[in-house]
């Protein structure tokens, strides 16, 4: 009895227990913008990481360094300083990938 007792004090626990986080994945909707950049440079000496400041909006961007070579891009073709242009899928609505970089353009 002692275990029945228990065992239902603890399974009213887990299944009253209410998610109030919100639903996470999709259907997820997204927006194309193109803007000028500027290169921020690299987050640590390990190459992981570039990132891009929008000049019309001055938000950042991260390119990771496994996705550079989907723009056949190399280390070198990415300088601090640097001026690019960008094409990004940015999320509107939903709460998947909040944004997708899909071309790069050095322009200097």
């Amino acid at each position: 009895m002692k275990y029945l007792l228990v065992t239902i004090g603890i399974c009213s626990l887990l299944f009253s227990c209410n998610d109030a986080g919100g639903k996470v994945g999709g259907p997820c909707h997204y927006a194309t913008f193109e803007f000028k950049s500027v290169g921020l440079g690299w987050d640590d000496d390990s190459y992981k990481i570039f990132r891009f400041e929008s000049l019309e909006t001055k938000r950042s961007y991260g390119l990771d360094s496994l996705e550079m070579l989907d723009h056949g891009l190399s280390i070198e073709d990415l300088k601090e300083g640097g001026n690019y242009k960008l094409v990004i899928r940015e999320i509107t609505e939903g709460s998947c990938v909040p944004f997708e970089i899909k071309d790069i353009e050095r322009l200097d």
